[in-house]
This record gives C-alpha cells, sequence and structure tokens, in this order.
C-alpha cells in the first residue's frame, strides 16, 4: 500500500475499497505505463493535495481529456521533466493553476471550455517567455515613438518580477475581480473599472495607463480596462471639476472632462508639460465655467510665483493625482500638491520682504520650483521602470530637504539679517513703497488702472497750478504710477547699441557686456530711476513674453549692479542737455 502516493490513496476501510487500492498499489510499481495508468484512474482522489488541479479536472468531460489537460499545462510549470510520469506533473501544474486563479475565475463565468482555457494559458506564457527577453524595450504595439527617456516599458523587468506583481499580487487580483464584476458596456461601469485600478495604488497598473499596449495581453483584467480606456477624461474631469465645499459638482461644471493628451503626459511622468492652470486645459478654465467675466491665461513666468494663481492651481493638482492613484499625502517627502502648497507658502513670505529683494527673490523661487518639477519627473520615471513592480510605490515625487527645501532655507535665512537691520537703522536701506496684502486698495497709492498719463494741457481751467495752466506737459504726482509701456515715448535709441534717456545715452552694448545680458533685455526699465512698478512705464514691450512683470527675465536687475558705474563709465550726456538746462534756468 506504500508503493501509492498518498495523493492517490482512498483512505477507505471498506473491504472493497482496500482491494482495489492493493491492486493499484502494486500495478503503480510496474512500467510508467501502468503508473501513468493508475494516476489516471484515480485522479478523483486529489483533492486533499492538489485542491487547484482537482477543480480544474473536474471540468474535463472524460479520463483521455484529463490527462490531456495535464500533459499540456505541465510544461508551463517550473522545472518542468520531459517523460516525467502523469503523477510528478501534478506537482507542476497546481502552482499554475494556483497563480491563475483569478483568469481561471473570469473563464469559468464566461463559460469556456477546458480546452480554450487550457490554450488560454498556453498562449499567456509564451507572450510571458518573449517579453521577458526584453523584446517588449519599445512597448508591445512597437511604436518606435516611445523610445528615449519617456518611454514605458517592461525592460529589466524579470518574468518572475512580472508574476509577482501580477498572478501572485493578492490586492491585484481582488481588483482584477472587483473590475470584472462591473458592466463594462455602460459609462458607470467603465468609470468605476477605471477607480477601482487608479485607486489600487498599484504601479503594474500606471504603467498600463502610460502604455496600454504593453500588458493587454499579460492578463485579462487590462483586457478590459482596454475597453474603457475612453472614459478616462470624464472619470478625471469629474474629479476636478467637484466643489470641495459641497461635494457636488456644480451645474456650470458639469461634462468637464481632463484632455487626453493631458493624460498622456501625467501618466508618463510629464509632470512640467501638463498645462495645471492655464486654459483651455486647466485650472483656469475650470474657474471660468462658473465666472461671469473670464480671466485671461498667466503669462508662464508667473505661474509659480503668484500667490492667487496657486491658490487656484493646488485643489486641480490634488484632485488630478488623487484620482491617478497618487497618495494624498506622505510623511517621507512631498506629493505634488504638497509641493505646490510649499511653493505657496514661500512666495507668501516673499512678498513680505522689501522692494529691493522681491524680484530677485522671485526669480530664484520661479528657477527652483522648475527644478523641483524636473525632480518630480525623475522621481515618477522611476516608478515606472522600477525592475519590480510590486514594490514600486506611489508614494511621494520629491523628497524632504532635498534640493529644493535647501534653495529655500538659503534664501530665507539670507534675508534674516535685512529684517533686524531695517528695524535697528531704518534710514539706511530704502523704504518700499506704500503697501498691503493683495486685493487691499490704499488711499494713497490709487489703483494702477486708473491712472492714465496727462497731455498737455490736461484739466485747463479748473484750478490755478500748473495743469489748469496747461503746462503739466504729462507729468505725473508723486503719488501716482503710470500704467507700464505707458512712457515708452520719452525713451530713443540713436543706434542699435546706443539708448538717450533722460541727459545720458546709454551704451548698451558695453552694459551687457559688463553684466553679462542678452541683446534683448529691457534696458528702458534696467536703467530707468524710477522704482518698482514706475519703472515699468518705461518697457517698449509690456505683455510680451519676458515683460509681463518686475520679475520677468527681461527685467531682472543682475547681479552687483551699480547704477553709479554705469552712468560714469558706460553713458555720456546727449547733446544739447546742458544747453537744454541752462535755457529752462533763464526761464
Amino acid at each position: 500500500m506504500e508503493l501509492l502516493p498518498a495523493a492517490l490513496r482512498a483512505n477507505a476501510f471498506d473491504v472493497a475499497s482496500q482491494g482495489r487500492e492493493l491492486v493499484d498499489a502494486i500495478s503503480y510499481t510496474g512500467e510508467l505505463a501502468k503508473q501513468d495508468a493508475v494516476t489516471a484512474a484515480r485522479l478523483h482522489l486529489i483533492g486533499r493535495d492538489f485542491p487547484s488541479a482537482h477543480d480544474f479536472l473536474l471540468r474535463a468531460s472524460g479520463a483521455s481529456a484529463k490527462v490531456s489537460a495535464i500533459r499540456a499545462l505541465a510544461p508551463l510549470g517550473l522545472a518542468y521533466r520531459a517523460g516525467c510520469p502523469l503523477f510528478d506533473c501534478l506537482d507542476f501544474i497546481e502552482p499554475v493553476l494556483l497563480k491563475h486563479a483569478s483568469l481561471l475565475t473570469q473563464s469559468w463565468n464566461k463559460g469556456l471550455a477546458v480546452v480554450e482555457v487550457v490554450n488560454l494559458l498556453k498562449q499567456e506564457a509564451a507572450e510571458w517567455k518573449s517579453s521577458a527577453g526584453g523584446s517588449a524595450a519599445l512597448g508591445a504595439d512597437g511604436d518606435a515613438a516611445l523610445a528615449g527617456r519617456w518611454a514605458v516599458t517592461l525592460r529589466g523587468v524579470t518574468d518572475e518580477a512580472l508574476r509577482r506583481a501580477i498572478l501572485e499580487d493578492p490586492l491585484f487580483n481582488a481588483v482584477a475581480e472587483e473590475i470584472d464584476g462591473h458592466d463594462l458596456a455602460t459609462n458607470e461601469g467603465r468609470s468605476a473599472a477605471l477607480e477601482a485600478a487608479c485607486l489600487s495604488g498599484l504601479s503594474i497598473f500606471q504603467r498600463f495607463f502610460a502604455n496600454p499596449g504593453l500588458l493587454t495581453t499579460k492578463h485579462a483584467v487590462f483586457a478590459s480596462l482596454t475597453l474603457c480606456l475612453a472614459e478616462l477624461p470624464a472619470y478625471f474631469g469629474r474629479a476636478q471639476a467637484v466643489d470641495l465645499d459641497t461635494g457636488e459638482i456644480p451645474e456650470l461644471r458639469e461634462g468637464w472632462l481632463f484632455d487626453k493628451d493631458q493624460l498622456d503626459k501625467l501618466f508618463r511622468g510629464k509632470l512640467s508639460e501638463v498645462e495645471w492652470f492655464n486654459g483651455p486645459l486647466g485650472a483656469l478654465e475650470l474657474l471660468n465655467k462658473d465666472a461671469s467675466d473670464p480671466f485671461k491665461n498667466c503669462p508662464p513666468d508667473q505661474l509659480y510665483t503668484v500667490e492667487t494663481v496657486l491658490e487656484a492651481t493646488i485643489p486641480f493638482v490634488r484632485a488630478t493625482m488623487n484620482a491617478a492613484g497618487w497618495a494624498a499625502e506622505s510623511k517621507a517627502g512631498y506629493t505634488l500638491a504638497a509641493l505646490f502648497e510649499k511653493q505657496l507658502k514661500h512666495i507668501k513670505w516673499i512678498r513680505k520682504q522689501g522692494d529691493m529683494a522681491v524680484v530677485s527673490l522671485l526669480l530664484h523661487a520661479h528657477k527652483a520650483f522648475l527644478r523641483a518639477l524636473a525632480d518630480c519627473e525623475t522621481a515618477h520615471l522611476r516608478m515606472l521602470s522600477h525592475p519590480e513592480p510590486a514594490a514600486a510605490k506611489l508614494d511621494y515625487l520629491l523628497e524632504f530637504n532635498g534640493p529644493y527645501d535647501e534653495a529655500l532655507k538659503e534664501k530665507t535665512k539670507g534675508m534674516a539679517p535685512m529684517v533686524l537691520i531695517r528695524r535697528a537703522l531704518p534710514e539706511l536701506l530704502p523704504p518700499s513703497a506704500d503697501r498691503s496684502l493683495s486685493g487691499v486698495r490704499l488711499d494713497s497709492a490709487p489703483a494702477v488702472t486708473a491712472v492714465v498719463p496727462r497731455g498737455p494741457g490736461a484739466g485747463k481751467g479748473k484750478g490755478k497750478d500748473d495743469d489748469a495752466k496747461g503746462k503739466g506737459k504729462g507729468k505725473l504726482p508723486d503719488d501716482e504710477i503710470p500704467p507700464p509701456g505707458s512712457l515708452k515715448g520719452i525713451v530713443k535709441w540713436v543706434d542699435k547699441t546706443h539708448m538717450q534717456l533722460g541727459s545720458l545715452n546709454y551704451d548698451t552694448a558695453k552694459i551687457g557686456k559688463h553684466y553679462s545680458l542678452d541683446e534683448d533685455h529691457c534696458y528702458p526699465v534696467l536703467l530707468s530711476i524710477k522704482k518698482g512698478g514706475a519703472a515699468l512705464a518705461l518697457c517698449p514691450h509690456w505683455g510680451e513674453p519676458g515683460h509681463t512683470s518686475l520679475a520677468s527675465e527681461k527685467h531682472v536687475t543682475p547681479k552687483e549692479w551699480n547704477y553709479t558705474h554705469v552712468c560714469a563709465h558706460m553713458a555720456e550726456k546727449r547733446d544739447g542737455a546742458t544747453r537744454d538746462r541752462k535755457r529752462k534756468r533763464g526761464a
């Protein structure tokens, strides 16, 4: 009796069963064909030791069909040996069937026959084997456009690692079963399937959404999700449009969709290319949905340095990243929304500094944030290319106390002495213009939009001052700031490298060489004796890229700027300037 494997024993006590078992045990000691015949006849007894194989074989009709299924599946197991006994094949197929439990459940639900399921398993194994050799370097769809830094592939992922991420991951199998239970013929069902995949937090689903053709044949759930891809814009759109106070989508925001090209950039990790704010794809367009008078786009160089823009962007970023499956918060580093919040906090600190420092600090903050976004992209790509997909986490994108934090701390620490100096010696540094918090209008500082340059004779007949007599000649009171670009006409260019402003002719070629400035730097603003917003009145290209604010690239004051040195060594008094002054004095 001990010659018969325990898995094939009936463990019965009646004489008839024991007699048959004794005969089979004796036959099992014979040649291989007799062993296989005994095994085939007693397959109904293997349920205790091989439950998955037992359940699978129960669906086969007849002993020959069961033997054929075992022989067909055995080569899929690890360490399979050709020509081994039929009973030994059970050791090979049990792990295979156990790992494909989710696929088997879906197959039985669809009414597939055993032969069809065997063919599916063999086809799946062949595809896994080919992908393990790195043939998917350009993606399963073979699209050469996916090559390069942004390629999402299975390169470096071994066959075993991919199995651990899909077949052996309990969470993946649970999500697959949930998706299989949704009606993918309806929009609601497809949206629910996408939500289950995204919110699972599994990086293998992120790879699928970044390059669907890569995994479509690896598991039935990916084939199901392929049918849902067209629903992605609506799924993300609903998440972005929800009102944070009510938890509902306002009527005017209904039907909002997130652009599919934006989604492609998001899943591939091109975070700096996603239109987070500007329309018609970002948060601004969503804001304009329920605005009676729409807002205009923000200039690119101000996207990360204006408080109101950041405040409008943060909820949009958070909703998008949460819907994609990234962690809402992390104790180990910055999520993308947390990074925007950190930038907002820093910008608010910058606004508290004096006029002398704000421009350079804003420029530094803008550059630091762009570098941080690039680091986030690198972290996202690491997740998508992790050699062990089951271990990749959708947690944070930028570590704490990294280059971004250090850059901000450096500026914060550097400004601390300025605060003490202003308190101890207020007369030492020039004061900033009167100011208050954003949105506050001070009586002593009329709004810029209400101020217009007054021409000759403006206000004639209204008083006895110079303006009333027509002698104002366009002058503005000291407390009024002219609109940007409104006084550009007083700047004259003698030639391409000599600019006439006031009583001096400036050699802009010498200035540019000395301070390493571009040829198209805004020299009228740079050389203006006015400070802050008043200098922008001389800008000849206001509103164009690089000329949208004091912090714009073309308006930035270079390091170690010395206006006195420039006037002494890089400028000359223009012809007639002295004569004009004498004539005015004698008048």
